[in-house]
Order: C-alpha cells, then sequence, then structure tokens
C-alpha cells in the first residue's frame, strides 16, 4: 500500500510533544533535527487513539483522502478511529466516510497511533 503523506510534515521518528483533540485539534512534534512542526486538523468529527502515551516517537503520519475511497486506508486506521473497541465493517466504514472528507492517521513506532475524520489539514 502507498503511503500518504503529508507534504512538509517530515516527522518521520519525531516526537509528539503536544496533543490537543476538540473540533480543532492540533498536534506538535519536535524532530530529530531539533526544529518544531505542528499539525492542525480542522471541523473534526471524531477520534480514536490505541495506546497513546506520553513522548510517543513517530513512525507515519498520513492523509486519507475518503472520497478515493476507503480501499485505500488500512485496516489498522479504521481500528484506531474506534479506539479497537471492534473491527469496523463496511457499513460503519461509510458512515464514517460520509461525516468527514479525510482521515488522518498516525502510527508511533513506540506510543500507539491515534486516527481523526476531519474536513482540512495545514501545517505549520
Amino acid at each position: 500500500m502507498t503511503l500518504r503523506l503529508i507534504p512538509g510534515l517530515r516527522v518521520h521518528d519525531a516526537v509528539v510533544e503536544r496533543v490537543v483533540l476538540g473540533a480543532q485539534s492540533e498536534l506538535s512534534f519536535a524532530r530529530s533535527d531539533g526544529s518544531r512542526v505542528e499539525l492542525t486538523m480542522k471541523d473534526c468529527a471524531g477520534w480514536g487513539a490505541i495506546g497513546l502515551r506520553s513522548q510517543p516517537i513517530v513512525l507515519t503520519v498520513q492523509e486519507f483522502k475518503l472520497e478515493e475511497g476507503p480501499q485505500f486506508v488500512p485496516q489498522e486506521a479504521w481500528n484506531t478511529l474506534v479506539a479497537g473497541d471492534y473491527e469496523p465493517d463496511g457499513k460503519a466504514i461509510t458512515s464514517f466516510c460520509a461525516q468527514r472528507p479525510r482521515l488522518v492517521f498516525i502510527d508511533c513506532s513506540f506510543g500507539g497511533s491515534l486516527a481523526l475524520l476531519c474536513l482540512e489539514v495545514s501545517v505549520n
């Protein structure tokens, strides 16, 4: 499966320093070169996390455009969106796709995962 990295974010091996979840969600990252970058997700409809802990080290942050089709989203992202409570079936996934056009999936090498449904994504 092709990685759908967010242009300009470059956070592989970065540490998540701050997480704000809500209608506007924000994550701040400290990159290994000492620079910092922030990811903002606007008009969030929902989020889920599995095993997220303090100071996680990022493996990937991907943005999925749901209008391209839910088949391009890894099952792990859907499972994270529901916090691992169940494995979403086709009906549940169709419902998620109708809520917002973007799914952001943060997968950490050490520290868990986070998935958010949102309207817009930006890098600051």
